[in-house]
C-alpha cells in the first residue's frame, strides 16, 4: 500500500485527506449544487463506492496513525449535518478531547512494559515511539535554538529494532526540533495552529451551506494531517499536499464575494492571466 508514496504511513496520511475532499465532492453532488457531474462520478457516488474504497485503502495501509486521524476527520465532516454550526463544533470537541485522553491511556499502557514482553508488532512500534522521545530529549537539549541540521543529528543511543528494524524519527514534530531547533519547532506550530484555525473560524462566520461544508472538509482534512506528524515524517508528496491545503484552508472566501477589478492598465501582450480562483 505504499505504492507512490514510498511508505505506507503516508500512504494513509495522503488517501485520509483524500477522503475528506472526497466528502466536499459528495456534498456538492448531493445537494445537486454540481449541477453536470460525471456520468462516472455519479454512479460512484449513488452508491458510495469511493468513500467505502478510500476508508478500505486507509486501512489496508495498517498505520495506526492514519487510521485515528481518520476517525477524527470523520467526525469533523459531520458538522454540516447540524443546524446550529457552534453546538455541533462544542459537541464535536468533547468527544475529540475524550477520544485523545483514551488514545493516551491506552498507548501508555501498551507502552509501560520491557522490550523483551513485546507481543506483536503494534505494540512494539508504540514503545519505539515512547522510547524515542525520551532518547532524544538530551540531544533536543544540546541542539539548542538551531538544532542540528537534518544531515548531521546524532543517533539516541538504546533505539535500537523495536519496530520494524533501524532508527528513525517517527514523529514530524520532533524531527523538526532535531534538524531546526525550537525555533524551527515552535515556527512549525504556529503554522499548524494557523492552518486549522482559518477554516475553522470561517466555519463560524460563512452563511452559506455550500461555503461552510467546503471549509469543514479542509479543516477536517488538516486535522487529519497534524494527527498523522505525530506518527509518522513528512516526506514523499506530504510537504506538496500539505502546505497545498494550508494555502486552501488560508484563502477561503464567501462565494458571493465581489472582486475588486484590477487598476492595473490593459496590455497588449499576446499572453494575459485572470483569476481563477476565489
Amino acid at each position: 500500500m505504499g505504492a507512490a508514496f514510498v511508505d505506507s504511513e503516508i500512504a494513509g496520511t495522503a488517501i485520509a485527506m483524500v477522503a475528506a475532499l472526497n466528502a466536499w465532492l459528495a456534498f456538492l453532488w448531493r445537494t445537486k449544487t454540481w449541477q453536470n457531474p460525471d456520468e462516472l462520478f455519479a454512479f460512484l457516488e449513488k452508491y458510495h463506492i469511493a468513500e467505502i474504497l478510500l476508508v478500505a485503502y486507509v486501512y489496508l495501509t495498517q498505520s495506526r496513525g492514519p487510521e485515528l486521524a481518520l476517525v477524527a476527520g470523520y467526525l469533523i465532516l459531520q458538522i454540516p449535518r447540524f443546524k446550529n454550526t457552534k453546538v455541533a463544533t462544542a459537541v464535536l470537541g468533547v468527544l475529540l478531547a475524550l477520544g485523545g485522553a483514551g488514545a493516551y491511556q491506552y498507548f501508555s499502557q501498551v507502552t509501560n512494559v520491557d522490550v523483551s514482553a513485546i507481543r506483536d508488532e503494534q505494540q512494539g512500534s508504540a514503545l519505539y515511539r515512547r522510547r524515542m522521545h525520551e532518547l532524544f530529549k538530551p540531544i533536543l537539549d544540546r541542539g539548542g535554538w538551531l538544532g542540528w541540521s537534518y544531515l548531521s543529528f546524532p543517533h539516541a543511543q538504546g533505539l535500537g529494532n523495536l519496530a520494524t528494524g533501524g532508527q528513525s524519527v517517527d514523529d514530524q514534530f520532533l524531527y523538526v526540533e532535531i534538524g531546526q531547533g525550537r525555533l524551527g519547532f515552535i515556527l512549525f506550530i504556529l503554522i499548524a495552529a494557523e492552518s486549522v484555525r482559518a477554516p475553522f473560524m470561517r466555519l463560524w462566520r460563512l452563511q452559506g451551506l455550500e461555503d461552510r461544508a467546503f471549509a469543514v472538509c479542509i479543516f477536517a482534512a488538516l486535522v487529519m494531517l497534524w494527527i498523522s506528524l505525530v506518527t509518522v515524517f513528512m516526506g514523499a508528496q506530504l510537504p506538496q499536499v500539505g502546505f497545498l491545503l494550508i494555502g486552501w484552508g488560508q484563502s477561503i472566501v464567501p462565494a458571493s464575494t465581489v472582486l475588486v477589478p484590477s487598476q492595473e492598465p490593459a496590455t497588449h501582450s499576446e499572453f494575459f492571466f485572470r483569476r481563477v480562483f476565489s
